[in-house]
């Protein structure tokens, strides 16, 4: 990933920022794995961290971001994404189906894992520029799986036609206003109600769908019946 220009960013060791309770632990894993990332180009101290900026204890959160600035960690991502875990579901649906030897008709899933990212990155764009009168940068985050390596170049390409233009993660979060350090010290997804005044939107960890599981079954059955077949 290093080599081929990616952004590596820390988010703990062995899964330590959400299984922990503790600021020692949260600071160990977050120093393990900073050590182990440490070789590589693609890393710029960067970290993504959950818990900065979902429910947690407001005293580990104040100490984190204490140890962090002090020792020159930089936010990873910017932006709550209203559809977090929506490609997850859809790997996790394909997945079932191929281990029970199911057919998958794989240009109706492209099409649908297009719609449903491309949509979602298209509706906080104009959220944003209603309220701020010009489109910032958005932030696109793919979980790693099948249907990314087997979609992400129709789903880049459905987006460029449309008139989006791509930049390097580093461009991103060096954009002030989409910066929350710029902001507010951490919270990842605290610069959008920090510049819009607008509620923030909390999803804890893991990525579940939550309520949005109808929607996208409703969605899905629709498009691709038999993906919901067991």
């Amino acid at each position: 990933y290093s080599d081929r220009g990616h952004l590596l960013v820390n988010a703990g060791y062995n899964h330590s920022l959400v299984t922990k309770g503790d600021l020692y632990a949260y600071e160990v894993g977050i120093l393990k794995a900073n050590r182990l990332l440490a070789p590589y180009a693609g890393y710029k101290k960067h970290l993504h961290f959950s818990y900065l900026h979902e429910r947690g204890d407001s005293n580990i959160q104040r100490g984190l971001i204490d140890f962090l600035q002090a020792r020159g960690y930089r936010p990873a991502f910017t932006n709550f994404n209203s559809w977090r875990g929506a490609d997850a579901y859809l790997n996790q649906l394909y997945q079932a189906r191929v281990k029970r030897n199911r057919p998958v008709n794989m240009a109706a899933l492209e099409s649908a894992y297009v719609e449903l990212l491309s949509q979602a990155v298209i509706e906080q764009d104009a959220l944003a520029f209603n309220l701020l009168g010009y489109s910032p940068p958005q932030t696109l985050i793919l979980q790693e799986n099948d249907l990314a390596a087997y979609f992400v170049v129709a789903l880049v390409d459905n987006l460029t036609a449309r008139g989006w233009r791509l930049a390097s993660a580093q461009r991103l979060v060096d954009v002030p206003i989409a910066n929350p350090l710029f902001n507010v010290g951490w919270g990842a997804n605290s610069f959008w109600p920090t510049i819009t005044g607008l509620a923030d939107s909390r999803v804890a960890y893991p990525r579940t769908l939550g309520e949005r599981k109808q929607y996208l079954d409703n969605f899905l059955q629709q498009r691709i019946p038999g993906l919901l077949e067991n």
